[in-house]
């Protein structure tokens, strides 16, 4: 099996076969065949995995549920939310996250018309977090945003949580604006010196995900407002809203400098606009003929 996602191909190995039960949005970012060089190798291992006395607590994620452990030579991911002896799923990074070695305890373990499956070990968020380490030494980031394409240019809408991603994202698509990549997370990448943006299968509420590439052109900061009204804002201002959407790996200092000079290079290279609307057609159709006016 191999998950193609933000340019790289993910491959999966395994001794059992592996129950992959997905929906529809994560199935476009799967496949079985592939002639692209391999980014990054997971091995899926049945066995417990033992906490040693000489790793350390490094990072939690995902609202301290999943903690990053080190020994100074290698990195695990798990849950700290389990009831048996050993952790059910354990991420295991070496060779500079380009090797992955999933543990999988053996209550994963199911039975399918006389055969032995290992259950869909690669779900949220160890999916998340493997992207996360892997595509950072590939110049490229994850960021909690919209991205849709309109007339072969890519555009993001970057936020918080509750600061209306899908909203934008389920009114464009009402009148006409349908190619979302996301309305939830969003990849970026510098490749061949241009910045792009990449779909993910973890959509919001407007449930989008297009496994897609679309050189970025526009980012767009969303306010709500009585008439629709489009200004370009500094490039210190669109970094200050941009970090807190970023999955900036803050604990890692390599790891977070390329991500911080990605960040820097988009802002100083990509136009930046705030945009106010209310839901509506008028100001769905403002924002259209804004950009194909001056962008």
């Amino acid at each position: 099996m191999f998950f193609k996602i933000g340019g790289l191909t993910i491959s999966f190995a395994s001794k059992l076969q592996l129950e992959i039960n997905h929906n529809a949005n994560y199935k476009k970012f799967i496949s079985f065949e592939n002639n692209d060089p391999i980014d990054v190798t997971c091995k899926i291992e049945l066995e417990n995995f033992v906490i040693r006395n000489d790793m350390k607590e490094i990072n939690t994620y995902a609202g301290n549920l999943w903690v990053l452990y080190s020994d100074d030579q290698e990195a695990f991911i798990f849950s700290k939310l389990y009831e048996t002896a050993f952790p059910p799923l354990v991420l295991h990074f070496v060779n500079e996250f380009n090797e992955v070695g999933i543990y999988s305890s053996k209550d994963n373990v199911i039975a399918i018309d006389g055969s032995q499956f290992i259950q869909n070990v690669f779900t949220k968020p160890l999916d998340q977090l493997l992207i996360m380490y892997s595509l950072v030494k590939k110049s490229g980031l994850m960021l909690h945003a919209a991205g849709v394409e309109i007339d072969g240019k890519g555009f993001i809408f970057p936020g918080v949580s509750g600061l209306g991603k899908s909203t934008i994202a389920k009114t464009c698509i009402k009148f006409g604006i349908n190619n979302w990549l996301s309305d939830e997370k969003i990849l970026i990448r510098k490749s061949n010196s241009k910045i792009c943006i990449y779909g993910t299968p973890w959509p919001s509420s407007a449930n989008v995900a297009m496994n897609a590439q679309i050189p970025l052109a526009g980012i767009f900061l969303i306010k709500h407002g009585d008439v629709p009204e489009i200004k370009k804002i500094r490039p210190q201002e669109v970094l200050t809203k941009l970090l807190p959407t970023a999955s900036i790996l803050w604990h890692d200092k390599e790891r977070m400098e390329i991500g911080l000079k990605l960040i820097e290079e988009m802002v100083k290279a990509i136009p930046a606009f705030e945009f106010s609307y209310k839901p509506e057609k008028g100001d769905i159709d403002a924002l259209q003929d804004f950009i194909r006016r001056e962008i």
